[in-house]
């Protein structure tokens, strides 16, 4: 059975707002038609000044009338713009707390579960990551490591497919085509290595905030990889991209 004593506050909430509505419909229009037929009496009995006497009524109480609506306004929107910082600046500290509180190796991607890309003989093959990438599912994404096991380059399948597209274009047969080197790439586009090696690199052990402040602290980067000693020059035992972040972020 229902406890008699307890509140309807949805109730109660949807009460004052209309309430609310009303003083300040009353208000606004009372001010506005006071203000009217308070002008409109000083011009009348102006007598022959009446032009000066309706600038200096227009003068004195448009800034009052001003005032005294944006007060109103302002009464009447204030609680809602406070309960809307309140609920933001809540959500925000929940998903801040949610990310101290999970370890980078607990949601990493291991490295046996990575589709590697290795340099053989100091280079990369262009055709045959894409053809392995393919192969084995694993995104669009594909990491390049050194023979150290440390991260190289993260390249996005669709950049290789658009330079073997333009290459094709410029007269390479099929054969030339096979034998392009994520080496050709660099050198023919000179921006797309700061692109490609625009990664981060954290410990197994911090925490997805750190993820968080490594990830943005470089524009559009989009993957930090785990490494044993958290420096780009160790070796890679997991990685985060930033749909794993966005998934833990969700409170």
């Amino acid at each position: 059975m229902p406890s008699t004593g307890q509140k309807n506050t949805g109730g109660s909430n949807s009460e004052w707002r209309s309430t609310r509505t009303w003083i300040a419909l009353i208000v606004v229009g009372l001010s506005i038609l006071g203000t009217l037929i308070l002008s409109s009496v000083m011009i009348m009995t102006a007598g022959e000044n009446k032009s000066e006497t309706a600038q200096q009524v227009l003068i004195a109480v448009l800034p009052l009338l001003g005032t005294w609506v944006g007060t109103v306004l302002a009464f009447y929107f204030s609680k809602d713009n406070f309960e809307a910082a309140t609920r933001s600046t809540k959500e925000l500290l929940g998903v801040n707390q949610k990310l101290a509180s999970i370890l980078a190796e607990e949601v990493m991607i291991r490295s046996s579960e990575i589709q590697f890309t290795k340099q053989e003989n100091g280079k990369v093959v262009i055709v045959k990551s894409i053809e392995e990438n393919k192969q084995n599912n694993k995104g669009q994404r594909i990491p390049v490591i050194n023979t150290d096991g440390s991260a190289k380059y993260v390249i996005h399948r669709s950049i290789l497919n658009d330079y073997l597209a333009s290459q094709a274009l410029a007269g390479k047969h099929k054969d030339e085509l096979e034998q392009l080197t994520l080496k050709n790439l660099i050198v023919d586009k000179k921006d797309i290595e700061d692109i490609i090696s625009n990664f981060g690199t954290v410990k197994p052990n911090d925490t997805l905030s750190k993820v968080k402040s490594v990830m943005e602290s470089e524009e559009s980067r989009q993957d930090v990889f785990v490494t044993d000693n958290g420096l780009r020059g160790g070796k890679v035992v997991g990685w985060i991209t930033n749909r794993i972040l966005d998934e833990n972020s969700v409170v």
